[in-house]
């Protein structure tokens, strides 16, 4: 079966000029951006949104939000360490609000009309279907970082395999078209990862192109700075990397040779994840 399917996807790259990888992303996408429409609203997403608007005014206006159009809140809005970052909450207000001035994805009239009384309710309905299309296009991230460490471990033949590790997950795969905190974490830790990966292995690598090496430390470092933006608490990757390096480092007898070289690329790592987190 499974020598089947290889030879499925060979063929079918080789035809297309796609490479598997690419292939398995496209079905993907296909399949879930076919009942994305079809989800309803988690009950944090209004709160997402809120946390935007009160960050924009702390900078804007120097100054908190005292209310929110939210009922019930689970938390005090006096009570900012409660907050989520704004890493991915932000930049898709941005789009949404780009999408609304174009014209794009307006509710369809069809839809209930005693919400189509309230302009604020339908307002809020178009925010969440813009949502939930870049969450799931965000979440394309995890399956294509898993294949390229997939790759990295069992070869070419087999990466494409690694986007299907996150979809053996139901609570990933499902809350990929609706969860606006898990997913784009889960989704840039993965990418991370397989960022730290790379990055480590140009360090312990003498012959490394210095150029490559400093693209890759300020490429960790960024996503490293938007994992922290995502949520805070992502920030501690930052000690996961000299961590694996030590232990990379110590099991090829290279530590020695290569500290300098980390030290050095390291420190550009933490630079740019500071600056985008803070």
């Amino acid at each position: 079966m499974v020598e089947q399917m290889l030879k499925f996807f060979s063929s079918l790259s080789n035809s297309r000029k796609l490479s598997q990888i690419q292939l398995t992303l496209l079905i993907i996408l296909i399949i879930g951006l076919t009942g994305i429409t079809s989800y309803g609203m988690s009950w944090d997403e209004p709160l997402e949104i809120y946390i935007s608007d009160q960050n924009y005014h702390l900078v804007t206006k120097g100054k908190a939000l005292t209310s929110m159009k939210v009922p019930d809140p689970p938390f005090s809005v006096k009570d900012p360490d409660r907050y989520y970052g704004i890493g991915f909450s932000a930049p898709t207000e941005l789009v949404y609000q780009a999408v609304k001035k174009l014209g794009i994805f307006k509710l369809s009239q069809k839809t209930d009309a005693l919400l189509n009384q309230d302009p604020e309710v339908n307002d809020l309905r178009e925010r969440i279907r813009v949502k939930h299309i870049l969450t799931f296009w965000i979440s394309l991230v995890a399956y294509f970082c898993s294949a390229k460490m997939l790759e990295i471990l069992m070869g070419q033949q087999f990466a494409w395999l690694g986007c299907l590790i996150p979809i053996m997950f139901p609570r990933f795969w499902g809350h990929s078209f609706f969860n606006p905190k898990d997913i784009p974490f889960a989704a840039i830790f993965t990418a991370c990862t397989y960022c730290g990966g790379v990055y480590i292995a140009k360090c312990l690598n003498p012959d490394s192109d210095r150029r490559s090496l400093i693209a890759s430390s300020l490429t960790l470092g960024a996503l490293i700075g938007w994992l922290a933006g995502i949520r805070p608490g992502g920030i501690i990757y930052l000690l996961f990397i000299p961590l694996g390096w030590v232990i990379v480092a110590l099991t090829a007898n290279n530590f020695v040779i290569s500290l300098g070289r980390f030290i050095k690329t390291y420190a550009l790592v933490a630079s740019a994840s500071l600056s985008i987190a803070i």
